[in-house]
């Protein structure tokens, strides 16, 4: 990573600054988290699985499947 200073005058808690890794996942999609950071992930489809959660895809029984979302 690379830290840039700027002239901007303002206080801190004035200017909008975000920090994140990993953007957050799409419908259908689930949080893998990588090895290397617990706070990033990358986004995996759940392919003709539901989302259970946000870490976890469940496989429907025979006979069923997810909604449109896979929810």
């Amino acid at each position: 990573s690379i830290i840039r200073f700027f002239s901007d005058q303002r206080p801190l808690e004035k200017l909008n600054v975000r920090r994140f890794c990993s953007e957050s996942c799409k419908s259908g999609f689930v949080k893998k988290y990588t090895d290397d950071e617990k706070c990033c992930w990358k986004c995996h489809s759940c392919g003709d699985a539901i989302v259970l959660d946000e870490t976890t895809c469940f496989t429907c029984p025979a006979g069923f499947w997810p909604n449109e979302d896979h929810t």
